[in-house]
C-alpha cells in the first residue's frame, strides 16, 4: 500500500517526466491532429493543456491527503 506522501512523490515524478517529453516537441508536433473515439478531433497541444488542468486537480487532492495520513 502506498501512503499519501509516496503518492505525491510518484505523481510529481511522472508529471516531471511528461514535462520533459513535452519540451522536446516542436510546434508542428504539438499541432498534430488526433481523433478520440468520444471527443473527436484534437491536437497534441490540446491534450497537454487538458492534462495540465487535470494534474492540478489531482495534485490538490493528494496534497490534502498528506496531512491526513
Amino acid at each position: 500500500f502506498m501512503g499519501a506522501r509516496e503518492a505525491v512523490a510518484a505523481f510529481t515524478a511522472i508529471a516531471t517526466m511528461n514535462l520533459a517529453l513535452y519540451e522536446t516537441l516542436s510546434g508542428a508536433d504539438r499541432e498534430t491532429m488526433l481523433v478520440h473515439d468520444e471527443y473527436g478531433p484534437m491536437t497534441v497541444d490540446w491534450i497537454i493543456y487538458q492534462e495540465a488542468g487535470h494534474q492540478r486537480h489531482h495534485f490538490r487532492q493528494l496534497q490534502g491527503m498528506v496531512g491526513k495520513g
